[in-house]
């Protein structure tokens, strides 16, 4: 089973690249550069705002005609449906900003004590909030495959009730794991996290059809 991940501009490789700030755009341009490769049974797997944009791609394969995957996996996002309940952060002044992040996502402070780090990540950190702050979401079918929903139980811009919500976003089957720790609870449970991907693959992909 092979696994890809997706960079986005802005960031490592691409960090001479403008940072997209819309999810639909960035959602068409993943499409574009995946859609030849979909002979084969594949799922998404989108984390935070990656949740966010597997979801929007997802609905834009289904508009091209394209065939749907097995499975979505969204972790540590609340349903694309529900309207914010925090105040944007985006645009804040950069003390306001730092300050926020580490409230609201639990990263250490340590980490903006170093400059030159910060002035690399910090317009992708603005980018990113503003991509999440400014989507519109779009009324459209739910789809029919399953949608697996992974969430921390302390997680502060992802409570348990607004992941839960993924549900209403399939006809098909629907989970919830959830795990004792704040938003990037994924560092702490990756391996539980990929045993359970794997088994809900293996559940969705025909033996038959798995490289």
């Amino acid at each position: 089973m092979e696994v890809h991940a997706v960079q986005l501009p802005g960031r490592e490789s691409r960090y001479g690249e403008p940072a997209l700030g819309d999810a639909h755009e960035a959602a068409c341009l993943l499409v574009d550069a995946i859609e030849s490769y979909l002979d084969l049974p594949y799922a998404f797997f989108g984390y935070s705002m990656g949740a966010l944009l597997a979801f929007e791609a997802v609905r834009e394969l289904r508009r091209r005609g394209a065939p749907m995957p097995v499975q979505l996996f969204v972790g540590a996002k609340s349903a694309p449906q529900l309207p914010a309940t925090r105040p944007p952060l985006a645009q804040l002044p950069r003390a306001a900003f730092l300050r926020r992040l580490s409230d609201d996502y639990d990263s250490p402070v340590e980490l903006w004590r170093n400059s030159d780090l910060l002035e690399i990540v910090l317009p992708v950190l603005r980018a990113d909030m503003a991509l999440c702050e400014t989507y519109l979401y779009r009324h459209e079918p739910p789809f029919n495959f399953p949608i697996q929903a992974f969430c921390g139980l302390r997680d502060r811009v992802a409570a348990v009730p607004a992941v839960q919500a993924w549900r209403g976003q399939t006809s098909g089957e629907f989970a919830l794991e959830a795990f004792d720790g704040a938003h990037f609870f994924i560092n702490a449970f990756l391996s539980r996290m990929h045993r359970i991907v794997n088994a809900r693959l293996q559940y969705s992909v025909p033996r038959a059809a798995v490289p």
